[in-house]
């Protein structure tokens, strides 16, 4: 970053900061950073490996392969929901496409 010289005198890292803005700026991003690190080295949830495969998932289940044995296709690959957090999954995973427009059928 490069240090900026304010018009009152004071130096920050970004125009328009103060010394004191930057100390905390610098503070909450080194925070946000340590967090980033730490849930990248923890595993994704079964909800958001789910959100990977949807597509997939629904193109399934729009050719007749009924929810359990999808579930329990899922399960041999490691998945570790319920069948009925799955299904609970999926017609939330339904709704989030709906209100953002994308979903379209399989």
């Amino acid at each position: 970053m490069a240090v900026a010289k304010q018009p009152d005198g004071t130096t920050a890292d970004e125009p328009g900061e103060s010394a004191s803005e930057s100390c905390w700026l610098t503070a909450i991003r080194d925070e946000l950073d340590q967090l980033g690190q730490h849930y990248a080295q923890v595993p994704p949830s079964d909800a958001a490996k789910l959100r990977l495969i949807f597509a997939d998932v629904e193109r399934a289940i729009h050719r007749g392969v009924p929810q359990a044995d999808s579930h329990r296709a899922l399960q041999q690959q490691g998945f570790t929901f319920t069948v009925e957090r799955f299904r609970t999954t999926v017609l939330r995973l339904r709704r989030e496409l709906l209100d953002r427009s994308e979903w379209t059928d399989p």
